[in-house]
């Protein structure tokens, strides 16, 4: 969803307004134009991405999801690809 906020200004809200409200944070990753995070209270809980991609700085693009039940709900599993080459076929 597109939010009326530049995504420092819903970073800042985030930050002031989430734990006033009983929900606590985690650790929060940022890097230039992205900023995530995760949050729970009792067995809810989410997590959201905002990207500031738009031309103009006044609105950003919001990802956010929520479950109910935490416990109840599957996780997902990483899963990686096994390559067969071998580190010495990989060199130049």
């Amino acid at each position: 969803m597109v939010v009326p906020l530049a995504m420092t200004d819903f970073v800042r809200f985030a930050l002031a307004q989430y734990p006033g409200a009983g929900w606590k944070l985690g650790r929060g990753d940022a890097e230039p134009g992205e900023a995530e995070d995760n949050f729970v209270k009792g067995q809810r809980g989410g997590a959201w991405r905002i990207r500031s991609s738009y031309c103009d700085t006044t609105k950003s693009e919001l990802f956010i999801t929520v479950v109910d039940n935490l416990a109840t709900t599957p996780l997902p599993q990483p899963t990686t690809t096994v390559g067969t080459a071998t580190p010495s076929t990989l060199a130049p």
